[in-house]
This record gives structure tokens, C-alpha cells and sequence, in this order.
């Protein structure tokens, strides 16, 4: 197994996504990349393999790779797809409220990890309709970093944008029963995330899921590594160390911000997850 790293597909730093084009696709051995991929599979078939199991896939299927997988395809008849290649820490989009929509938390968060155990039954497959509408999207974004004209990294970061936007809401609105299932998880997931500052109780969550409380337990550890109320606690030191650092707010005030009523149960907290005082944290580089 070998891996492929960013410099050798990037050209510069600047540069936000990287489009390549398999027509066709070629055997290729599990190997593993220190960047993610959006995959769309264009036409044709084969197989997608990883270490944990062996995937056919077929046109108008999409999935995520992320940093660190290993995977590798084989058995292919005509496989055409598209690798969207992309770094997080390296894509300062704005990306709003699309975290508060399930299909986004579902296509690019939960799906990878159920993707055994659903034997890939809960992957994202477009419509002949949807993949025409995302191919005329690739070929602008493809144009944009080809031609490389001045603001092409702004604009290919919008269509990626646009493109992010159209896969998640076309997750949301899937019937596959256990894309259903991951977007239960995904509801509750989002309706943590928009409420940040609020106080939810899990009584709220079950509600809002359809989920029992130990379903939401379960499911939320094997995605967060912890029960849902404490990934809301989490998401509130998320936003808290956001506040320490870009902004005068006291520590009472950042705690308010954060939904916390009580300042020394949020240092409490704070220190829990971070392992240091919101001061020491504010003072740290």
C-alpha cells in the first residue's frame, strides 16, 4: 500500500479543490492520501475495495474518501468518474447553515463511517436528471482551475460551493431506507449544531430523531466518540474558544455567549475538554 500525498496533485496552496477526470478509471491498488475526495461516478461499473470490504459501484453514485482511508478499485467495465480532491484546513469557504442540514451531515460525515455495516447500501445515488445537472456543474468547475484565469480559485471554490449545496440536499430527500436511518442521526446531529447556545435535553433530541435515548447513545458514539449531550458541550467549547480568541468578551460574558449560565461550571467544563482555563487558553499561541 502506498500513499499519495497533496503537493503532488496541488500546484499551489491556493489552490481550494483539484478536479481529475478518470475516463476510464484503471485498476488501482488500496492506497491511502492526506487530502479527501468527492467521488462521482460518471458511467460504468466496478468495484470499490477497502480494507474492510468490496463495493460495486455504478453512474450516479457519490461518496467521500476521507484523509487516511484506504481504498483502491478493481474489476472495472467502462468506469468514467470524477475525483473532486480537497483539504478542509485548505477551503476557506463560508459554509453557513449547511452543517444544520441533515443531507450534509450524512453524505460527508456519517456515511463514511456506516459504509460497512451498510455495505454501502446508504450511499448517496444521483437520478439520470440530478447527474446531468452535477456533470454541467463539473465541466464549469473543471473550466475554471483549466483555464486559470484571474479569480479562478474564488470561483471554483463558489461551484464547489453549489456543488456541496446540490449533493446534500439531494441526500435529503433520498427514500433508501438506510440512508433514512443516517439521516435520522443526521437530524439530531444538525439540530445540535443550530442550537449551540440553547439548552437541549435529550428527551428534545428523541423528538426530534425518532430515536430512543439509548439509539441516540449509541449512534452518537460511534460518530462523535460521545453521547449526544456531551457533543453539545463540546460544540459550546468549540464556539467558546472561538470567542477567547477574537474577541474582549470576559470569561462570564464568552460563558453567557455560550450557553452557559453558570461561569465556573463552564470553566469546569472548558477544562475537561480543553485540559487548561479558558484565561490560559486566551493567553496560549
Amino acid at each position: 500500500m502506498f500513499q499519495l500525498n497533496r503537493p503532488d496533485f496541488f500546484d499551489s496552496e491556493e489552490l481550494p479543490v483539484k478536479l481529475i477526470r478518470r475516463n476510464p478509471q484503471i485498476p488501482y491498488p488500496l492506497h491511502s492520501h492526506d487530502f479527501s475526495e468527492l467521488v462521482i461516478i460518471l458511467s460504468g461499473t466496478g468495484i470499490h475495495f477497502t480494507e474492510e470490504g468490496e463495493y460495486r459501484v455504478q453512474a450516479g453514485d457519490v461518496f467521500i474518501i476521507h484523509s487516511g482511508t484506504t481504498h483502491g478499485y478493481k474489476d472495472l467495465e467502462d468506469l468514467n468518474l470524477v475525483n473532486l480532491l480537497f483539504t478542509p484546513d485548505h477551503l476557506p469557504l463560508p459554509f453557513l447553515d449547511i452543517a444544520h442540514c441533515p443531507g450534509y451531515q450524512a453524505l460527508f460525515r456519517l456515511e463514511p463511517r456506516y459504509r460497512k455495516s451498510h455495505n454501502f447500501a446508504s450511499r448517496l445515488r444521483l437520478g439520470p436528471d440530478e447527474l446531468t445537472r452535477v456533470s454541467s456543474l463539473l465541466q464549469r468547475i473543471d473550466q475554471e482551475l483549466s483555464e486559470g484565469e484571474k479569480g479562478f480559485a474564488y470561483m471554483a471554490s463558489v461551484l464547489f460551493m453549489e456543488l456541496i449545496g446540490i449533493l446534500s440536499r439531494s441526500y435529503d430527500s433520498s427514500e433508501n431506507l438506510e440512508s433514512r436511518e443516517l439521516l435520522r442521526i443526521a437530524r439530531g446531529i444538525s439540530f445540535l449544531e443550530h442550537n449551540i447556545s440553547g439548552k437541549i435535553t435529550l428527551k428534545e433530541l428523541e423528538e426530534e430523531t425518532g430515536m430512543s435515548a439509548s439509539s441516540l447513545n449509541r449512534h452518537f458514539k460511534r460518530v462523535t466518540g460521545v453521547p449526544p449531550l456531551e457533543y453539545h458541550i463540546r460544540l459550546k467549547i468549540r464556539k467558546a474558544c472561538t470567542l477567547l480568541k477574537t474577541s474582549d468578551l470576559n470569561i462570564t460574558e464568552v460563558a453567557g455567549r455560550c450557553g452557559f449560565e453558570d461561569s465556573n461550571y463552564f470553566t469546569r467544563q472548558f477544562g475537561k475538554v480543553m485540559c487548561m482555563t479558558p484565561r490560559q487558553y486566551r493567553k496560549s499561541e
